[in-house]
C-alpha cells in the first residue's frame, strides 16, 4: 500500500480541522472588532454642487490621462516592435545573399 502515508495525513488534518471548528472562540472575533464597526461611527457629508462638479471634472481629467498614457505606452511598443521587425527582415535578407 504506498498510499497509506497519503491517507493518515488526510485523517489527521480531517481531525485537526473538527479540533478547530470544536475549540471555543477559535473563530470568534475580537469584541473590540466587532463593535468598531457600527455605522454611528460613519459620518458622510453630502458634498456641494460646486465641489460634485469639480471632483467629477477632476476624475474625468484623471481618465483623460490615463487613456494618454496608455495610448503613448502602445505607441512606444509598437514602434520598438517594427524596430526588431525591420532588423530581423535585414539581417535575414543580407544572410541569404
Amino acid at each position: 500500500m504506498s498510499f497509506a502515508g497519503h491517507t493518515s495525513d488526510m485523517n489527521a488534518r480531517i481531525r485537526e480541522n473538527e479540533a478547530m471548528r470544536r475549540k471555543r472562540g477559535f473563530f470568534r472575533l475580537d469584541p473590540a472588532l466587532m463593535h468598531a464597526n457600527k455605522r454611528e461611527m460613519l459620518k458622510y457629508r453630502h458634498a456641494s454642487p460646486e465641489e460634485f462638479q469639480a471632483l467629477k471634472r477632476s476624475l474625468a481629467r484623471n481618465k483623460q490621462m490615463q487613456i494618454a498614457k496608455s495610448v503613448f505606452a502602445l505607441a512606444i511598443a509598437l514602434i520598438i516592435a517594427s524596430l526588431i521587425a525591420m532588423q530581423m527582415f535585414h539581417y535575414l535578407t543580407s544572410v541569404n545573399e
